[in-house]
Formats: structure tokens, sequence, C-alpha cells
């Protein structure tokens, strides 16, 4: 017999003995391969728990709002839950990670520190009103900060009135405008300027639910706060079983178009639900580790956060199409009803990322970008309200760029320190002192042109 054929005969004898063995101890591996799974889950438990434990005493933030400044009304339909979030009313907190300080009125509306937190009447007249999610609100700078507090001082009105709150989605927006065009009529008061922005997860699903507000009862200012608006949750209309299931499946609070394993999306849900400041460091690391290609790796691991479409339609089925389009119709409309309220009325186009600013900047439909720009280019293309203008943030932000920096861009997808609001999470979104500076001078350049 030669080398290589007792070489196969002891390989295929070798081969023979391991099926043997593997067959007579079957049920002895498999105990060993579930303890030694059992344990590493085990561990890898303990060690979540310790570091989320860790975080919390050593006083980590698992949110960049303070929980304080967070009122909460849960609304019940027939088959959903809507959890409405708005300011709390005379709150005063200083965040010690941004060195931000934060001040609600008796409304629940954002203020600067100095003004009266216990006024129990707004006069409308001759003001300014900020409709809009945290972008509008101010996440990460102070009140004197925000784009709408300079644009006030720019335009010397009487009084700046920041409905804003983070969370609101359209569905709020589109509530909010409702109510304050009655309450505006009822009391016959005429602000300067409205001004409304938009941003990227302001079209979340949880957004496209219908909520019914009983518009004859916004009579007075308190009722422009969630948690005082005479609002109810109607989802009597029909409802796909599909999008129930997937409701159930993720966060009822908090879902969105993206249409992905359910698998995944449920094991990212309970582990950002349970280990909530593990969560955010992850999210902190990811930005830092992966920042030229952040949008395609965080919408794998946070997809709710990172929407992009080639139109405002693109990419959702035909349910939730026409949700979308009755949003549309409603702002449409709220618009409307708002032109003869108001001197001035602006829409806000807040841009998410740095490759964002890089789509959009362009000014153009059908191409890559949030779902919210397509809604923003919509609404301005087809509106025929003769005093509305609409201000795009990427544009306005590109075009403050020298040509280094524009080339900087497109090369690393980085920008100067000073357009971003927290540098720990590279946040592009929420506009920095500077550039909400840069925001007001083009709202006010638009005032005055007119």
């Amino acid at each position: 017999m030669s080398k290589n054929e007792t070489l196969f005969s002891n390989i295929f004898a070798s081969k023979i003995k391991l099926f043997f063995y593997l067959k007579n101890n079957t049920q002895k591996i498999l105990k060993i391969i579930i303890f030694n799974f059992a344990i590493s889950l085990s561990l890898i438990f303990i060690f979540l728990i310790s570091f989320e434990f860790y975080l919390k005493k050593t006083n980590i933030r698992k949110t960049n709002l303070p929980k304080e400044l967070i009122g909460k009304k849960l609304l019940e339909g027939k088959v959903f839950k809507h959890l409405l979030l708005d300011g709390s009313s005379s709150t005063s907190i200083f965040d010690p990670f941004l060195k931000i300080n934060y001040h609600h009125d008796l409304f629940g509306f954002r203020i600067k520190s100095n003004e009266k937190k216990f006024t129990n009447n707004i006069n409308f007249n001759n003001s300014l009103i900020v409709v809009g999610d945290s972008t509008s609100y101010g996440l990460n700078i102070n009140f004197e900060d925000t784009y709408g507090n300079r644009l006030y001082k720019k335009l010397l009105l009487k009084k700046l009135v920041n409905i804003s709150f983070p969370s609101i989605d359209i569905n709020g927006i589109n509530s909010k405008l409702n109510c304050l065009d009655n309450l505006l009529m009822s009391k016959s008061e005429y602000p300067n300027t409205i001004i409304l922005g938009l941003f990227h997860n302001d079209l979340q699903y949880r957004g496209l639910l219908n909520l019914k507000l009983e518009k004859l009862k916004c009579v007075d200012a308190t009722n422009l706060n969630f948690l005082n608006m005479p609002i109810l949750l109607d989802d009597t209309l029909d409802i796909k079983k599909l999008e129930i299931d997937r409701l159930k499946l993720n966060n009822p609070f908090n879902y969105t178009f993206y249409i992905g394993k359910k698998s995944v999306n449920k094991i990212v849900y309970l582990f950002s639900k349970n280990f909530p400041y593990s969560t955010n460091q992850i999210k902190k690391a990811l930005f830092k580790l992966y920042k030229n290609n952040s949008t395609y790796l965080l919408k794998k691991f946070f997809p709710e956060e990172y929407i992009f479409s080639t139109s405002l339609y693109s990419g959702i089925n035909l349910n939730q199409k026409l949700k979308l389009s009755l949003q549309y119709q409603k702002l449409k409309i709220n618009l409307k009803n708002l032109e003869k309220r108001t001197k001035n009325l602006i829409i806000l186009y807040v841009p998410l990322n740095e490759k964002d600013i890089l789509s959009t900047s362009k000014n153009i439909d059908n191409i890559l970008a949030p779902r919210s720009y397509h809604f923003f280019r919509k609404i301005c293309n087809e509106s025929l309200i003769k005093n509305l203008k609409c201000m795009n943030g990427s544009l306005i932000i590109f075009d403050d760029l020298n040509n280094e920096e524009k080339n900087i861009l497109k090369k690393d997808a980085n920008l100067p320190e000073k357009y971003y609001s927290d540098l720990t999470n590279n946040d592009l979104a929420h506009p920095s002192a500077y550039t909400s500076e840069l925001y007001a001078e083009k709202a006010f350049e638009i005032i005055n042109s007119q």
C-alpha cells in the first residue's frame, strides 16, 4: 500500500471514529454547548447591568434632554396608544454636560433665564411664534442662542413665544398650528411672524396617527401645550393587520417607515429600552469610529433616525402614503388659515447631517434625502400662500463655507466645530449658536425683502 493510500485510509478511519463518537455522545456534547452558551450569556448580561449601573451612578446622560423638562400625556384609541410629550410647567434645569440652562414658563414654553415664569397671559400681537421639534426648541444651546431668539431680537418685536418641544412630529405640528389658528382668531391678535422648523424625524409613523383636535376649545395659550390641548386619538380608520403586528413588535411610541428584519428591530428596541445609558454611549462610539459613513452604519442599528428616500412617497405602502398625504393636506390648510393671521410665514428645513447638506443644498427634487426634505420642497413648490417663504438650512450652511471647507465636506464629510451643537455626538442636526445666527440672518433678510 502506498503512502497516499495509507494517509487516506487513516483520515477516513479517523472520520468514522469521530462520527460514531459524536453519535454516541450527542446529548453530552449538547449539554456542554448549552452550558457554555448559558454561562456566556449570563456573563454578558452581568457586564451590561454593571456597566449600566456604573454609567447611571457617574451621571452619564442617557438622553440630551433632562427628564425634569418633560411632561407626558397618553392618548388611548381602539388599537393604538400614543404618548404625547411637551414641556413641563414652570421648570428650571441646568445641564452640567453642556452647561446649558433650560427654563419653562407657566405654559411649559421655553423662555430666557430672566423672563417671568408665572405670567398667566400671553399677548400675541407683534410677536414671533416658533413651532417645531427639538431643533426649534434649542436643544444643546441656551435659549438666548436659538434661531428664534436671534430673529426676535433683529425684528425688535414685543414677544417671543416658542411652542416647540423635542419629539413633536408632523401630527403635533399640525395640531399646534390648528389650535393656534383658532386661538388667534378668538383673541383677535396678530403676530408679526410665525416660523416653522421641519426636521427628518417629523415624518415618523407615529406622526401619521390621526389626532383629532377639538379646535373651538383652543382659546388660551395653555391649550398650545399638548398636556392641556383638547385632543383625542382617532384610530377608527381601517389599519392593515401587518402594520399592527409590526407596531406591536417595535416601540409603539417610536415607530417609523423603516421596513427591516423584525428580529433585529426587536433586539435593538429591547436593548435601548432596558439599557438607555449604554445605548447612548454605543451611539457616541459609533459616531466617532464611523463618522465618514455614519449614516449607512447607524441606519442598520438605529433605523428610526436615518430615513432617506428619493421622493416623498417612495418606499412606503399605500396606507402610509394616504396618511402622509393627509398630514400634507392638513399643513396646507393650516398655513392657508394662518396666512391672514400674521404678516410673515416662514418654513425652515433643518438638515440632518453632512450627507444631507451635500445632497439637499442643491435645492432640487428627486434626490436621495430625508423624507422631510421632499415634504418641505412639495409644500413650498405647490403653496399659493402669498406671505409664505421657505428657507433651506442645508443651502444656508453650504453657502457659508469657504472653498477649502467645502472640499473637506465633500471629501471627509466634516465641518468646522462651530456648526456642531454637541461635539461628543457630532450633533449637526440641532443648530449650534453659530448656525442659529445664520438661520436668523437669512430669515431677517427674507422678511425685509418683502
